[in-house]
């Protein structure tokens, strides 16, 4: 199990990626909205999506590690 240090850096790593992929799906001005809808996690399979559940896994993580 991670610790909480390296559980943060993934799940900033993680939000990182998914918010490039939001300003090139939807355009930096757009992307920061998106965040906050169904749109923003993308369609199954798409690269959108995966980042999305990438980042979703990462956060998983870190608030375990917060609560173990």
């Amino acid at each position: 199990m991670l610790d909480k240090a390296e559980a943060a850096a993934t799940f900033r790593a993680a939000d990182a990626a998914w918010d490039a992929q939001l300003i090139h799906v939807f355009g930096r001005k757009s992307a920061p909205n998106m965040r906050y809808t169904m749109a923003g996690r993308g369609m199954p399979n798409s690269n959108l999506r995966k980042a999305y559940d990438v980042r979703e896994a990462a956060r998983k993580t870190f608030e375990e590690a917060c609560t173990a």
